[in-house]
Formats: structure tokens, sequence, C-alpha cells
């Protein structure tokens, strides 16, 4: 690891390396009182999701706040979150960020913020704080930044932010899939909750079996040394999941003297606690824990590509459930009774050939989108080691 801080000294011509310190002021950030009848005077309050694009919602009229403009760089100082960084912010500085100023004029505010944002892993992980992680301060202020002329960060600048834009397109063009998914939906099937279309329905327990999950125990060390995958809400999402995306390996004895079930392939998953309404079809058995609910023996009246894109549209009821003063969830029956509608098969099958291609659709998005990444991390090494063309 303490290769990766190591950059080196032999540049381009024209090149410099500058420490942290010797280009920024560096004051930590503030808590004021929060306005709760905020008034024309009030002043924005930025805050560690502000830095990742998220609208300004607290204000405040405290006047000893740090206050921040536009052309300053924020870092977040505390937390999880250390070393995310942003800029183009106007406002009170969060107690959990800290506010970097330029004091050398012979560098670009973008270069460096485009640079800091490339070592934002780095900085993540030079923490300091047992319980909660905090910048380390002496590492950052001796941390080194190569800096080429000014023209030459601007061109950089150019560079790289175009590399971005191709970053964007991409991520709106999955966005775009997903729309055009949906309104096929909407198109062949109409609202599923309200079933605008009248097809008939039935309930959800009169259209499979219901499995719940559950944990082996946990002081039984040799129950998680098989082969059999045990799953948790954490790989649920994906259309299709299969062993590599399991928590852990169980063993059939370890079935055997639990709640946990194997349960068949091709089953439907839905997570009921912590990841509620996350659902997705598995490749192979496996197992889960006791937040997940499966449901095997699917009727044939019914399509899994179908029932799972239903599912997906109950999102909203299943969040607007959920119960509980610690672990919140929904219970069984709030599954068993949903109604599910129950169009023609064959509908549902053109509707399973659209899921397809959409599929094959976003495979090929998905490794264009690497291949951008790639792109934009390779241009981003190359740009500061001084080798990129300009």
């Amino acid at each position: 690891m303490k290769s990766i801080l190591v950059i080196k000294e032999e540049l381009s011509e024209g090149w410099k390396i500058v420490k942290f310190k010797d280009i920024f002021e560096i004051r930590k950030g503030k808590k004021v009182n929060i306005s709760e009848n905020p008034t024309e005077n009030s002043i924005p309050y930025i805050v560690i999701e502000n830095l990742r694009g998220e609208p300004i919602k607290k204000v405040s009229d405290d006047k000893k706040g740090l206050l921040c403009c536009s052309d300053d760089i924020l870092i977040v100082w505390d937390g999880a979150n250390c070393g995310t960084v942003g800029s183009g912010l106007d406002g009170f500085v969060g107690s959990t960020i800290a506010r970097l100023s330029l004091i050398d004029d012979s560098i670009d505010k973008d270069y460096v913020l485009i640079f800091l944002k490339s070592r934002f892993k780095l900085f993540n992980t030079y923490t300091t704080g047992a319980t909660i992680p905090h910048l380390d301060k002496n590492f950052l202020i001796n941390f080194k930044i190569p800096v080429p002329p000014l023209e030459t960060q601007k061109k950089i600048v150019e560079i790289l932010e175009k590399a971005e834009e191709l970053k964007e397109w991409r991520a709106e063009a999955d966005e775009l899939a997903d729309e055009l998914f949906n309104s096929f939906f909407l198109e062949m099937f109409g609202d599923p909750i309200t079933n605008e279309k009248e097809f008939k329905t039935d309930l959800l327990k009169n259209l499979c079996h219901l499995k719940s999950g559950g944990t082996p125990s946990r002081k039984n060390k040799e129950y998680f040394e098989g082969d059999v995958p045990w799953i948790t809400t954490v790989a649920l999402g994906p259309k299709f999941i299969d062993s590599k995306d399991a928590a852990e390996y169980i063993t059939e004895y370890a079935i055997e003297k639990s709640a946990t079930k194997l349960i068949p392939k091709d089953s439907i998953m839905v997570g009921v606690r912590v990841g509620v309404g996350k659902a997705s079809i598995n490749r192979c058995e496996m197992c889960t824990n006791q937040d997940i609910m499966s449901l095997v023996n699917i009727d044939k009246k019914l399509n899994k590509d179908f029932l799972l894109q239903i599912l997906r549209y109950y999102q909203k009821f299943f969040e607007s459930q959920v119960r509980g003063a610690t672990i919140k969830g929904i219970t069984s029956s709030t599954l068993k009774e949903l109604n599910i509608i129950l169009p023609p098969i064959e509908l549902q099958n053109q509707f399973a050939e659209i899921v397809k291609q959409v599929e094959t659709l976003k495979k090929h998005q998905k490794q264009s989108k690497q291949e951008i990444d790639n792109l934009f991390n390779a241009l981003m090494q190359k740009a500061f080691k001084g080798e990129l063309t300009c």
C-alpha cells in the first residue's frame, strides 16, 4: 500500500511537485444552528450529501459558521466518506467537511479538483480514529501533487472533462434503456396495481409457495464450511443471482439443523427485511437468511420474468408497509395477499422476450461502460504523470 504514495519526481519539463500545505489554506467547518424557519437572509449549510450532487436543504442564520464560495474545494473530513471532494458551492461549511482555499495562483482549481477526485480511495484509506474515521491531517498536508504549467493544466482539464461527458452519456443511455423497458411493460399490461386493463387476478399465495429462510447457529463454525450457497439481501437486486453472489457457503447438515431451506433454482427471492422489496431469480439451488422470502413452485399461469417485474412495481407499496422498532420489514402476509394480475400467458411470454433483448442491450452497455471507465482511468494516469499529449 505504501508504494502507491510515491509520485515520480522525474516529470516532464516544466512540471513540479508541490505539497498540499503549500497550495491550500485548510480550515475545518463548524457546527451551526439550523434554521427551522428560514428567511431570505438564511445561508445554505453544506453537508456531505451536497458534495455528491444532492440539493442543499439545510440553512442557517448563525453568523459564526465558516463560509465557503464556489471557488473553494470542499473535502469530507470525518466519517465513512472521508476524501470525497466537491466544489461550486456557497454557504456554511458543515462540521464534517474542510474548506480548501487555493493560495497559489499558478494552479487551476479544476485541475487540482480532478486530481483529488482521482485519489479518493487513497484519502479514504489513510484515516485515523477507532470508531469514526477522520482524514489523517499529517498525511494530507504533506501529500504531493504533480503540477504542470498553467496552460497544460487547463488542457488536461479540457480532455478529462470530455472523457467525463462520455461517462455521463453512458449513464443516460442506461436510464433510457430502463425507461424503454418500463414503457413496453405499461403499454402491454398497464399499471399492474390498479389493473386498468381489467385482467383476471389472484392472490400471490394461490400462485406459488412461499418459503422463509434462516441462519445456522454461529456457534458451530463447521456449518459454514460447506458448498451450499447461502445469501443475504445484499445479493438481491439484479435479475439473476447465482453461487458467486453468496455471502457464505453452508453444509447440508446446517440446513437440517436450522430454519434455512434449500430453494430450487429459478425461484424468485424477495427481501422482507433490511432490503425490503429487492428481488432476484436464483440460477442455482441456494439457501437464504431470515430476511428473504422465496417464491417456489410458481404457477404455470405466470412467467417468472413477468412476475419479477410485477414485484418491482410493488416496491413503493412494500416500503409503505414496513414495520418494526429496530429491524424494519414486512410480514409474510404482506406478500401472500398481493393481488397479481394474470394476463394471457402468451402476452407474458412476449414480454419475456423483450426482457431478454433488454438484458442483452444492458450487457453490451455494461461492457461499453467498463471500456469508457478504463479509458478515463488510463487518461488520468497519463495526465498526472505528464504523459498525456495535449
